[in-house]
């Protein structure tokens, strides 16, 4: 079903790499060909997530917004000679990466602690 929010402008990826885990798609990449300017890949973002850009992020190299109502978060930058937008699910952890830390805390003030949670409880515990 088409997205109601979508335009004519729309810029689509050169390559979309998915991870899921239980079922539900934990984490996303999206790599976009260098000749795409990042600025109309930021924008699309923008058009859609713009009020929930994180501040500190607005510019520069990398850009990142936390969606709190869908409960996900997105960067945008360049890697390796691509442009890279990554979305990834609150919380989400791989079952290979039991020990790494969440991302539940992006954008908000530093906390030395990682998620203490696993995915058995779902809770957050920096």
């Amino acid at each position: 079903m088409p997205d109601p929010i979508a335009d004519s402008h729309a810029v689509y990826p050169w390559q979309v790499s998915v991870d899921i885990t239980d079922g539900a798609i934990i984490g996303l990449i999206a790599l976009y060909d260098p000749a795409t300017p990042i600025d109309v890949i930021k924008a699309s973002i923008d058009g859609r997530y713009g009020k929930w850009a994180v501040p500190d992020f607005k510019t520069g190299p990398m850009n990142f917004w936390r969606v709190e109502p869908e409960r996900f978060v997105i960067s945008l930058a360049t890697y390796n000679g691509m442009i890279q937008v990554v979305y990834l699910a609150f919380g989400a952890k791989h079952p290979a990466s039991v020990g790494a830390p969440c991302l539940q805390s992006l954008g908000h003030p530093f906390q030395k602690s990682p998620c203490a949670a696993g995915p058995e409880t779902g809770e957050h515990k920096p």
